[in-house]
């Protein structure tokens, strides 16, 4: 069960991060609402509060995590804040403090958490070995803009191979950190992405491999299963 939130120590962490007396605080106020979308982002707002210059904006990720204070401030005539990039599944909690001048604090909105989120996983994830390599073909995502590509040889750990725009895509590299896997099984996981968010875990697909090449190869990502296709930029879409 997660924690409850105490009033007077979420302050004290947010009034000591602002370097003030945490004392002046007696209840927290109601009012803020928090609200995740698949995009990664978390929409945060507030009701104004009278004398207010600035809102002061803590978070943390996951109970074990530290309660961080986000900057720069909000000025008091927005009552509003987009907290992003989350990691879906994971809950956020926020608590907002309401500041006089810099630092002084009138008061603070009681705690609001939500949970990360991203786009739905692809269905039907299939891994094909071929003599190029092993193609993988899935089901598009509605409102999905790309899809991150995962691959692991033990299932412990699921590494970033690439980002594709299309529905395919082919592993054509024999070697995994000098590992020789040419008849080893590789499992892949493929998230759709959205903006600054992607899946959560999602269901992964298994092929065996055969030793059709005799040396290693350079591991590609084509768009449309043809290696002609393009090169795809390594980088990760979160």
């Amino acid at each position: 069960m997660r924690a409850a939130f105490v009033w007077s120590s979420a302050l004290a962490v947010s009034a000591l991060a602002l370097g003030v007396n945490p004392a002046v605080a007696q209840d927290c106020l109601p009012g803020l609402l928090t609200q995740a979308s698949i995009d990664g982002a978390i929409a945060l707002s507030w009701p104004s509060v009278v004398g207010a210059t600035t809102y002061q904006v803590v978070f943390r990720g996951g109970d074990e995590a530290p309660w961080l204070p986000i900057s720069p401030q909000v000025p008091a005539g927005g009552t509003a804040y987009r907290f992003s990039p989350t990691t879906a599944g994971v809950v956020y909690d926020f608590v907002v403090v309401a500041l006089s001048g810099p630092s002084q604090p009138i008061g603070s909105f009681c705690q609001s958490s939500s949970t990360g989120q991203g786009p739905s996983c692809p269905g039907g994830l299939v891994a094909t070995r071929q003599d190029d390599g092993i193609h993988l073909l899935w089901d598009p995502v509605v409102g999905a803009d790309g899809y991150n590509i995962y691959r692991s040889i033990d299932l412990a750990e699921f590494r970033f191979r690439g980002h594709v725009t299309s529905l395919s895509a082919v592993d054509t590299q024999n070697n995994d950190q000098g590992i020789d896997i040419t008849t080893a099984a590789r499992t892949y996981m493929v998230k759709a992405t959205l903006g600054e968010g992607q899946s959560g875990a999602c269901p992964t697909a298994t092929s065996v491999e055969v030793p059709l090449f005799p040396s290693p190869v350079a591991w590609i990502l084509a768009v449309g299963g043809t290696l002609g296709a393009g090169l795809i930029l390594l980088r990760p879409r979160r």
